[in-house]
C-alpha cells in the first residue's frame, strides 16, 4: 500500500516499510505470527491496509477474518476489531485514520474508533454483494454495488446507516476506485472520474439551472454539508 512516497508491504507473513525516494527500508520487518504454521497461513490470503496519517500502524486481516491493528515500530498488536469478510476491500480508514470501516460476513459495515477499539454507531446494512470503497471527506461511507458491467457508488450516512445517494457509472464499468477526493469509474471503453466536492456540484448545478433547490435536493445537500441557498444566489 502506497502513501506519501512510502509503501507498506505484506509478503510471506512479514510486514516491511520502504521509502520510495531513496529506496531504503524503514525500521525492521514485523512478523505477523511467531509460529511457523500460522506464519505460512498468514502469508497466504492475509490482507494489509495501512492506517492513514499513522505511518507506524497498519491493519492486517487474517484469512479467518480477524482484524488486527499493528504497531510496526513496536512489532505488536495494539487492538483486535470485528471479524471481516476475506476480501481486498474488507477494511478502509477515514481520511484522518481515526475510524475504520470493516466489511462483515453478514453484509454489514461496522465502524470502529481505532484508538480505543470500540464500535461506533449502528452497523450499516449494505448487503453481502457490495464492496467497500472508503469515506467521503466528511465521514460518510462509500460502497460499490452492482453487476460486473454496471456499477453504482452508494453513499451511506455514518450515523443513521441510511442510504443517502448514488453515482451510477457508465455502461461497461467494471471497477471503481476512491483516491483522496476523487472517485474514478473504470470502463471497458472509457474511464470517468468525479471530484468529491459537494460545493463544486452545487456551482455546476447553478450554471445549468437557475432555480431553487427542491425539497429532496435541500435534504441531500444538508446531509453532505454543502450550502443550500438558491443555486444562483
Amino acid at each position: 500500500m502506497l502513501e506519501n512516497d512510502r509503501v507498506t508491504v505484506l509478503h510471506a507473513g512479514m510486514i516491511t516499510r520502504w521509502n520510495l525516494t531513496d529506496r531504503t527500508q524503514i525500521g525492521t520487518p514485523t512478523q505477523v505470527r511467531p509460529d511457523g504454521d500460522a506464519l505460512r497461513r498468514a502469508g497466504h490470503g492475509a490482507r494489509l491496509e495501512p492506517r492513514a496519517h499513522h505511518p507506524a500502524e497498519a491493519v492486517v486481516v487474517e484469512p479467518n477474518g480477524t482484524v488486527e491493528v499493528w504497531n510496526l515500530d513496536e512489532h505488536r498488536i495494539t487492538a483486535v476489531l470485528d471479524e471481516a469478510i476475506s476480501a481486498l476491500d474488507s477494511v478502509r480508514f477515514d481520511p484522518q485514520g481515526s475510524v475504520a470501516a470493516v466489511r462483515t460476513p453478514n453484509g454489514h459495515i461496522q465502524l470502529w474508533d481505532v484508538d480505543n477499539a470500540r464500535k461506533r454507531s449502528r452497523p450499516i446494512p449494505v448487503g453481502k454483494g457490495d464492496g467497500l470503497l472508503g469515506f467521503t471527506p466528511n465521514g460518510q461511507v462509500i460502497t460499490v454495488h452492482g453487476a460486473s458491467d454496471r456499477r453504482e457508488a452508494q453513499i451511506w450516512d455514518h450515523e443513521s446507516g441510511k442510504l443517502l445517494a448514488g453515482f451510477t457509472g457508465p455502461d461497461q464499468t467494471f471497477a471503481m476506485e476512491l483516491q483522496n477526493n476523487r472517485l474514478t469509474m473504470f470502463g471497458r471503453e472509457e474511464d470517468r472520474s468525479v471530484e468529491w466536492n459537494p460545493t463544486l456540484w452545487r456551482d455546476t448545478l447553478c450554471r445549468h439551472s437557475n432555480r431553487d433547490f427542491t425539497d429532496d435536493e435541500h435534504t441531500l445537500l444538508a446531509q453532505l454539508g454543502a450550502p443550500a441557498e438558491r443555486p444562483c444566489g
